[in-house]
């Protein structure tokens, strides 16, 4: 099972922007892979009751084992889509409402992070481009960029509210609004921190972070890519994933043997005509 937790922080807001709680914690249940032994189910996803239209429990073992409860439980059958738009996609509209959003993924080697977070592992480049396979990275890339430009990928997936604030926006012409959209990519390996977008992978250059007091921490020295549009942030992407330290284990050949940072750093401006 991979676990993934997504996390909203605001220095005036205790919640979330829609009152629901500021960290949420979703699991997602894969199939077995073809060399795993058996092919018993023993993990079975249900509702904590009649009345709950989402699936939040997984109980383990079969009828008489233990029970665990989460926000969201999501099945063997659950697409990429799904993923997205029940656990990111409001965070990706609130990150643009000037909230922090973070998506966190974690789980043992082989459960299935990487697939869910960039897409099938079997290729970098393709995981990163195939927009039906995409994992949540590259679809939250496509979708802010698609909102920043006045539009949005999926009407039906856009609220009232905004498709109200982008009519306004229309007609109003004499205010306008200019982003700046940067990446950074960061690995924590051992217990160095690398750069993966530097122009040169010097190992002799070591990064450190500095507490700036109120503000969030920093990592020194560390670049930031300015990208213009979505293709430009996952050619970032897929150039930083290749240059990961991996390794083999006995659950997964190309295993990643570090934790990575992607961060979209987005920063807006109003100009009066």
């Amino acid at each position: 099972m991979t676990a993934v937790s997504a996390e909203e922080t605001s220095s005036s807001l205790p919640e979330g922007p829609d009152g629901a709680s500021s960290v949420q914690v979703a699991v997602r249940v894969r199939p077995m892979l073809p060399h795993e032994a058996g092919n018993t189910q023993c993990i079975e996803v249900l509702k904590n009751s009649p009345t709950t239209k989402i699936s939040n429990v997984v109980r383990l073992g079969g009828e008489t084992g233990p029970k665990f409860t989460f926000d969201q439980v999501f099945p063997l059958t659950t697409s990429q889509e799904d993923v997205f738009r029940n656990r990111v996609a409001s965070l990706v509209a609130n990150c643009l409402e000037g909230y922090n959003a973070t998506i966190l993924a974690y789980g043992q080697t082989g459960s299935g992070k990487t697939h869910t977070i960039m897409g099938p592992s079997a290729s970098i480049t393709s995981a990163v481009q195939d927009e039906q396979k995409a994992g949540v990275i590259p679809r939250a890339i496509r979708e802010i960029f698609d909102r920043l430009g006045g539009g949005y990928s999926d009407k039906e997936s856009a609220s009232d509210d905004d498709l109200e604030n982008d009519r306004k926006r229309s007609f109003d012409e004499k205010v306008s609004n200019e982003y700046d959209v940067r990446v950074q990519f960061l690995e924590v390996y051992g217990q160095e921190i690398r750069d993966l977008l530097a122009a040169t992978q010097d190992t002799s250059k070591k990064l450190s972070i500095r507490d700036v007091g109120m503000e969030e921490p920093e990592v020194v020295g560390a670049s930031e890519m300015k990208v213009e549009s979505a293709e430009e942030a996952l050619l970032c992407l897929t150039r930083g994933m290749y240059r990961r330290v991996t390794g083999a284990t006995a659950m997964n050949e190309s295993s990643s043997r570090s934790h990575a940072i992607f961060s979209l750093i987005i920063e807006q401006s109003t100009v009066l005509d």
